[in-house]
């Protein structure tokens, strides 16, 4: 169905984000991230890829914390 082609693609937005921050690729993750958050907002979409995303975020932070100083920033941006 459409709903869950639209959660296909925020969900990879989101790993897209993942992915450039972990790379270090900080404006691409920026606006995946953005993208992600807009996909949610303009098709009501499933909130719960909200908190995956930012589940995700804090894993990685855990782990590289060098990417914190970013990340938190993107953190911030998950919770407006």
């Amino acid at each position: 169905t459409s709903e869950n082609a639209l959660n296909d693609l925020t969900e990879a937005v989101f790993k897209v984000g993942l992915t450039a921050l972990r790379l270090e690729e900080f404006r691409l993750a920026e606006e995946a991230y953005a993208a992600g958050l807009t996909l949610l907002d303009r098709y009501d979409g499933n909130d719960a890829q909200l908190g995956r995303a930012r589940t995700d975020l804090e894993n990685l932070l855990a782990i590289e914390p060098d990417l914190a100083p970013f990340g938190e920033a993107v953190l911030e941006d998950l919770d407006e």
